[in-house]
């Protein structure tokens, strides 16, 4: 379905907000490591006096822990942003297939379930309110609700197709995550916190 317009105000939106919580994952990075070069110049004073092996074993745990801090931080922001932008665009698509394109859904599942039993055979079960969306069908209508969509089944029931606008987000919410995460966290060239951490010195 076409939805353009709605995936870049979505994916502006998300690039916006994960911008904001990267620049505060990495604020915060910045002040622990201000702290820790301290800390890395006492231990360093004190090792120079005594054994400087000592010293750098410390200063590379160090760097370490802070560099697992970060990125921890970093995955965290990340989390934070895709889920709040797919929890956006799910309403947003809702609202749009239900407004323009909620008669092709129901089509759509129709045309599926007579590949399984004939249209006769069938029974639809649907809110009062979406009825008048269907368009030339021979089986049995029942109303009900379903959520945000339609069920099918044959006559006996052993065969039931549930089909909604939920049902089909989720279907395709690990496609779409992959798809908010490469446009709003590109690949960018990063700085390590050891490489932040030599340049200050």
């Amino acid at each position: 379905m076409p939805l353009e317009k709605l995936e870049k105000r979505i994916l502006a939106d998300a690039w916006n907000r994960a911008d904001a919580i990267n620049e505060e994952a990495r604020s915060q990075a910045e002040k622990i490591l201000a702290g820790a070069r301290s800390e890395v110049r006492k231990i360093e004073s004190d090792a120079e006096k005594s054994a400087t092996e000592d010293a750098n074993r410390r200063e590379a745990e160090q760097v370490e822990a802070l560099e697992l801090q970060e990125r921890s931080a970093m995955l965290e922001a990340r989390s934070k942003a895709i889920e709040g932008a797919l929890s956006k665009l799910k309403t947003l698509v809702t609202r749009k297939v239900k407004k323009h394109e909620y008669s092709r859904l129901i089509a759509g599942a129709i045309d599926e379930a007579v590949r399984i039993a004939p249209q006769e055979e069938l029974t639809l079960v649907i809110s009062k309110s979406d009825a008048k969306l269907v368009k030339n069908f021979a089986g049995r209508i029942i109303y009900g609700s379903v959520g945000k969509g339609i069920e099918l089944r044959n006559r006996n029931g052993s065969v039931r197709m549930v089909t909604t606008i939920d049902s089909l987000f989720e279907k395709n919410k690990q496609e779409i995550e992959t798809m908010l995460l490469k446009e709003a966290f590109p690949k960018r060239k990063r700085m390590t916190a050891s490489r932040r951490r030599k340049r200050g010195r």
